[in-house]
């Protein structure tokens, strides 16, 4: 038996002690997640209007839908071009997304005759909540560290490995808590 470890000087009192505080906390934070962050990303969807350029990209000019400074192309597969150059065919995102038939899958997709792009990003509230829960934990995890790390210097000999496998375990939760 490990003698005079600070494991072992643990009552079960104190463990369910310990066990129950950091179950009460995880439920807290769980329910601190659930109701004061927000979704962690949202999406948006763009369709990506046909409009016709003359100049193939020369000119440089923006085209817009509203107000109309596009000359429309209805359908790919009826449209001629004028030349071979495909920088005759601009694409042009309209915002904001359209909201018909959203949650439809895209089923006997056939020619490609339009496009649309969907914008994936992480809203900022998700991220204030998490870094406040960290920052929240950090002095915890390092005064949890420091008490141990005390409690194992006060014995009459040297630590154990299991002993220094704890501490490290430690260190490394609270190095991962500061990134």
């Amino acid at each position: 038996a490990m003698v005079g470890t600070v494991v072992e000087n643990l009552s079960n009192r104190k463990l369910l002690y310990i066990l129950a505080a950091l179950l009460i906390t995880q439920i807290a934070f769980f329910l601190v997640g659930a109701w004061y962050a927000p979704v962690p990303s949202t999406s948006m969807e763009y369709e990506m209007i046909k409009c016709k350029d003359e100049t193939r990209g020369e000119s440089g000019k923006w085209f817009h839908i509203r107000p109309r400074h596009c000359d429309v192309i209805g359908d790919l597969s009826s449209y001629t071009p004028t030349s071979f150059d495909l920088r005759e065919i601009v694409f042009v995102a309209q915002m904001p997304h359209m909201s018909v038939n959203r949650k439809s899958p895209n089923c006997q997709i056939g020619k490609v005759t339009s496009l649309r792009v969907v914008t994936i990003h992480q809203n900022g509230g998700f991220t204030q909540i998490w870094l406040w829960l960290k920052t929240l934990v950090f002095p915890v995890v390092a005064a949890a560290i420091w008490w141990y790390w005390n409690r194992i210097e006060k014995l009459a000999r040297k630590p154990i490995l299991l002993e220094k496998a704890i501490m490290t375990l430690g260190i490394s939760l609270a190095v991962l808590d500061c990134k």
